[in-house]
């Protein structure tokens, strides 16, 4: 996907954002292996890839979650998907990545 979209746009910045945790209740559950684990797992891959096709890796996991590295009970109704506060807090974040790479 990336060497398709550096193909239309060489000299384009990709941002790739990590996978934002799961409040603990449904990491507990684990349903479908759906767990802050392997969310982390998967981030340290996208994590990866970023480095290695110079795009810069925006960090949603550590941004959203709490001191318990999960995202906060009342910051999602299914303990999936943020609620507007915390949408809000992943959006200024990419906000903030985007202006430090236009630093460069």
């Amino acid at each position: 996907m990336i060497d398709t979209a550096r193909s239309y746009c060489p000299n384009a910045v990709l941002y790739l954002s990590a996978i934002p945790p799961v409040s603990a209740e449904v990491s507990e559950q684990n349903e479908n292996n759906t767990n802050n684990a392997s969310i982390q797992a998967c981030n340290a891959e996208i994590e990866q890839i970023a480095q290695e096709n110079s795009a810069v890796y925006i960090d949603a996991f550590s941004a959203l979650a709490d001191e318990n590295g999960c995202l906060p009970a009342d910051a999602a109704a299914d303990g999936i998907h943020p609620a507007k506060d915390y949408t809000e807090k992943w959006a200024e974040l990419v906000k903030e990545s985007i202006a430090e790479a236009e630093e460069k």
